[in-house]
């Protein structure tokens, strides 16, 4: 009984660090043509903490950057 109790435990308290407060950005990026534009270099700037975090497009000209906290961002390509 008391192992039930305990994997319950558990399993409630794995469940709960699912809730995160953490967001995404997604995008993609064009040229003037609508054409993909891959390897491009984006910034994400955090205004508030002044931390910035790089990542680049796909061959598809999508990118990703995931894991970010709550606040105003400044993007640029």
């Amino acid at each position: 009984m008391i192992s039930r109790v305990v994997l319950s435990v558990l399993l409630t308290a794995a469940a709960c660090f699912g809730q995160a407060e953490r967001g995404t950005f997604n995008g993609s990026i064009t040229d003037s043509s609508g054409a993909a534009v891959a390897g491009a270099n984006v910034k994400i700037y955090n205004m508030a903490t002044g931390v910035e975090l790089n990542a680049a497009s796909t061959e598809a000209g999508v990118f990703r950057a995931p894991s970010l906290s709550p606040g105003t961002y400044r993007i640029t390509v």
